[in-house]
């Protein structure tokens, strides 16, 4: 499959199999892959981190006000982490109510110092350039004062429920590194990529598009592409069989290659992608360049 065909070129996998809920229970799927992936990635030397996810903004806000429910979570992460022996853990939590920020860092602090110096931490956080309106819901400054790594989603500028647009415009992608390296010290930080785009149509919310989805639209339709300057970013437009307009934002190895120089120049701690899975062969191709 797509990881163990470039598993050569990976350091490090965060596999988010976990879930946890209000109280800080944790659950997980995909059992019947999950000690052959474990294995084959150790087996190459690829580093491996229990991936966590939560993102209703509700259960956050109990779990994270909840020193109980925090402990339970943070004891079975560490029991997981290290029956399993993983390298370290990623935590992923989205949607935090900003009020609930300085719990969040607590958190974070009390599940560093369980799981010690042998297993490292790090965190996926939304990207930021200083100039948003709304509420912050991370302490970016102590955030990178606690974890060991820090993966910036730097994507998502346009989405779903936005107008058409690049989904990682360039200019972005700049400013947000410039912020984060203001607050996180620089080999921390790694800049997350998209792997992913959106697919609008007019007068409507897009949904995902991957390459091979791209690929199949492109052998039904007269597909139009073009490449914004401005954005550095290449995008697509159709008409579909009921005579609805659609436009696609999607990265392509130029634009990606110019968002691999922005962590490159600044000598970040590295590039993250969501996800691995998605078909994104121009990514591997300009990994292997």
């Amino acid at each position: 499959d797509e990881f163990t065909e470039n598993a050569d070129l990976f350091t490090d996998v965060a596999l988010r199999w976990f879930e946890s809920n209000s109280r800080g229970e944790l659950s997980y799927e995909y059992q019947d892959q999950y000690q052959k992936v474990l294995q084959y990635a150790r087996q190459k030397g690829i580093r491996t981190h229990l991936g966590v996810a939560l993102m209703d903004k509700d259960a956050l806000h109990i779990l994270l006000r909840n020193y109980s429910y925090r402990q339970h979570l943070i004891q079975q992460l560490n029991q997981q982490a290290r029956a399993d022996k993983y390298d370290g853990v990623n935590i992923d939590f989205e949607f935090i109510p900003p009020a609930d920020a300085p719990y969040f860092t607590q958190f974070l602090r009390e599940l560093k110092a369980a799981l010690g110096q042998d297993k490292t931490l790090s965190v996926a956080v939304f990207a930021r350039t200083g100039e948003e309106n709304w509420p912050v819901a991370y302490q970016y400054k102590e955030i990178g004062k606690i974890v060991d790594r820090v993966v910036v989603m730097a994507y998502d500028y346009s989405y779903a429920d936005s107008a058409p647009g690049p989904v990682a415009p360039l200019w972005w992608v700049k400013d947000v590194k410039d912020y984060m390296m203001a607050n996180i010290p620089r080999e921390k930080i790694l800049l997350g990529l998209p792997t992913y785009g959106y697919n609008w149509t007019a007068g409507g919310k897009a949904v995902t598009v991957t390459a091979p989805k791209l690929a199949a639209i492109q052998s039904k339709y007269q597909v139009k592409g073009g490449f914004d300057a401005a954005s550095m970013s290449p995008y697509y437009n159709y008409t579909d069989e009921n005579g609805r307009q659609h436009t696609i934002w999607l990265e392509n190895q130029a634009s990606l290659n110019e968002k691999f120089n922005v962590a490159t120049a600044d000598r970040l701690g590295g590039i993250a992608f969501w996800r691995i899975g998605n078909g994104f062969d121009d990514l591997y191709q300009v990994l292997r360049q």
